[in-house]
């Protein structure tokens, strides 16, 4: 089986599983079985070479997890974020695409001093992106121990200045105050699961729910205004159907400035506010 075969077989059969990315997940598999670049396999594609048949069986036993709704980010253990590429696995949630534009809104803020504290690092995403493209001298916080290894490895990998502490948040405690406080929250109510397997069966609960309405974190981090310096600023991640019971909240408790932005689908899904 040549190259473009097999990426239109891969891609039929993850269509066929209900994958909207079919085609990419696909030449992910494939790239990553191979150990090769995207633009390697193009070149094979050119080439029309026969892809080895020892290769061919890993690739065809990797898509069959894939096709069950094992993440593509488990089988490859590898999840692409901005200019990272972060180390991934069980019990630890995935980064996903729109986050990255939380962290650019982050990059263009305004700060009294470039010092962030992230609530919920997980795979440490957010806090090493401040710290490699901006020079944020950051603080992160993770409660689960599973998921805080994945973040001590991103740390070490990317070289980053990030300082990871484990531990809940709601016993979080410093006489430091910070520039930025950022986070991506959980916030799916209690009662409404995610449609999709990969993220129902695979992300850590602990990282999708916070209560009936999906705003318990949130209210922490409401509450959390003695973190920041005069002028810092609270930035976070939400529901689009949450914006209006978060800026009211974030009223009552005082919060300036209190501003909403959309993702690159058009959809409400940042607040910022300034203590």
């Amino acid at each position: 089986m040549n190259p473009s075969q097999l990426i239109a077989k891969l891609s039929q059969d993850f269509l066929e599983a209900g994958i909207e990315s079919a085609e990419a997940d696909a030449k992910e598999l494939i790239c990553h079985a191979l150990s090769i670049s995207k633009s390697d396999l193009m070149m094979l594609e050119l080439e029309n070479k026969l892809i080895d048949e020892r290769q061919l069986t890993e690739i065809i036993e990797l898509s069959k997890k894939r096709q069950n709704r094992v993440p593509l980010q488990h089988l490859t253990g590898i999840s692409f974020f901005r200019n990272l590429e972060l180390l991934v696995g069980p019990g630890v949630f995935v980064p996903r695409p729109e986050t990255e534009s939380l962290v650019e809104l982050a990059l263009g803020l305004e700060l009294p001093e470039k010092t962030s504290i992230e609530i919920g690092t997980g795979s440490g995403a957010i806090s090493i992106a401040l710290s490699t493209e901006g020079q944020f001298e950051a603080t992160a916080i993770e409660v689960s121990t599973e998921a805080a290894s994945w973040a001590e490895k991103n740390i070490a990998k990317s070289n980053a200045n990030v300082n990871l502490q484990i531990q809940d948040f709601n016993l979080f405690s410093s006489n430091q105050k910070y520039g930025l406080l950022i986070s991506n929250p959980p916030y799916i109510p209690s009662g409404a699961i995610p449609v999709d397997p990969e993220v129902n069966l695979y992300d850590p609960e602990i990282a999708l729910y916070a209560g009936e309405d999906g705003l318990d974190l949130i209210r922490v981090l409401a509450d959390s205004k003695h973190l920041l310096l005069a002028g810092g600023v609270l930035l976070f991640e939400h529901d689009e159907s949450q914006r209006e019971s978060i800026v009211q909240l974030l009223l009552d408790k005082g919060w300036q400035n209190v501003r909403h932005f959309q993702d690159l689908n058009g959809r409400d899904r940042f607040i910022q506010a300034v203590a």
